[in-house]
């Protein structure tokens, strides 16, 4: 019996393991960017395994029943190349017009895999739209297919601005902190950004799960940015995407990134075994001084390592040394994160010395001037009987 159970785990894991293949589902739209002109392509509802975004080509990972619907908001000629190995498995179809240019791949189930490079280039003409079947067809004309019918489902997502669009058209603010583990469209889009810059995310793997690769890329934006290394997208790295890619792309907005936000962040004692977004203001704001939290870790958990780095904050600013984020602690803190300056107290001005009250003048001696004797002491005594 154990034998039989052995044998149809293993068929079963041969049955489904081609479907845990395709990691990444995208669900909603997703702006990808070549780093070598900066031009913009939006990437709609897909499944495939991976996807790496080079200087000029991306690369898509896929295995069988997996999709790509690739589209640039104007005229644009697709190169494919790879795939052989799905042979009549793989359907590519190309649609050109003077609003969108659009590239559908499609897997039949059960194909293996392989990966398909696809290289946008120069401009296309609104009759070179095609595609069909074999192996990828390469330019504007399809092989085979003869004339392929348009998506007007997929071009429907994708809106041609009038003018000159920005580095990332469309793009759609971080509600969310993003942290190492996590996975998801929000890690997708963050690693899309982050793969447009060649000297932040050299690798460009679009996958959907913030590993260690992107931990190392968000280091080096917060880097480039001036931000606290720590690896993490929280608050000031989330503003600081929206500046950088938001609108008006590579220019900063007229929205000012905040160092650390009070309102987000300290209005309560911490200590030794607290959590929550506070921690992590608090963790992030000590972080940019690596003199007093060299680790720079931000976790939202209030660890032994943010307990040392408080102790040294307190020994700069003068404070008992006790590891905790007390009232004296907290004020100290809030001002610095609000970036008030705290002026020292001036000295106490001296009570003023009362001058020495002047000794009195003595009265004068009296006088033995008959003028100023009494009448009755001045009155001449009777002269003696003869």
């Amino acid at each position: 019996m154990k034998k039989i159970t052995f044998w149809l785990v293993l068929l079963a894991a041969a049955v489904f393991l081609p479907l845990a293949a395709r990691a990444v589902t995208v669900t909603e739209s997703v702006t990808l960017v070549l780093p070598s002109d900066s031009s913009s392509y939006t990437l709609s509802p897909s499944s495939f395994d991976t996807l790496t975004v080079n200087n000029s080509t991306f690369d898509f990972a896929i295995s069988g029943g997996a999709s790509v619907n690739l589209s640039f908001a104007g005229e644009k000629t697709y190169t494919t190349s790879g795939g052989s190995s799905f042979s009549s498995a793989m359907q590519i179809t190309r649609a050109c017009n003077s609003s969108a240019s659009t590239l559908t791949i499609r897997v039949d189930a059960g194909a293996g895999s392989d990966t398909v490079t696809v290289t946008p280039s120069g401009t296309c003409s609104a009759a070179s739209s095609g595609g069909g079947g074999g192996s990828p067809s390469v330019g504007g004309s399809g092989g085979g297919g003869g004339s392929a019918p348009s998506v007007p489902a997929q071009v429907a997502q994708v809106s041609a601005p009038s003018a000159p669009a920005p580095a990332v058209a469309g793009f759609k603010s971080f509600t969310n902190d993003l942290a190492l583990g996590m996975k998801g469209d929000d890690v997708l889009r963050l690693q899309a950004l982050l793969a447009s810059d060649k000297e932040i995310y050299p690798e460009g793997t679009v996958s959907g799960y913030f590993g260690n690769l992107t931990a190392q890329a968000v280091k080096r934006f917060q880097t480039k940015y001036k931000l606290p290394s720590i690896g993490r997208v929280g608050p000031a790295t989330r503003a600081k995407l929206a500046e950088i890619f938001g609108e008006g792309g590579k220019t900063p907005s007229a929205v000012p990134t905040p160092a650390m936000p009070a309102a987000t962040g300290l209005t309560r004692e911490l200590g030794p075994g607290s959590k929550g977004d506070d921690v992590t203001a608090l963790q992030e704001f000590l972080a940019k001084d690596k003199t007093i939290y060299p680790e720079g870790s931000a976790t939202g958990y209030y660890g032994s390592l943010t307990t040392a780095a408080v102790r040294r904050f307190q020994a700069k600013y003068g404070i008992s040394q006790v590891g905790r984020v007390g009232p004296a602690t907290l004020k100290q803190l809030q001002e610095l994160m609000s970036g008030i300056v705290v002026a020292p107290a001036p000295a106490p001005t001296p009570a003023p010395v009362p001058a020495p009250a002047p000794a009195p003048t003595p009265a004068p001696a009296p006088s033995t001037s008959s003028d100023e004797l009494p009448w009755f002491l001045r009155l001449t005594p009777a002269p003696a009987p003869r």
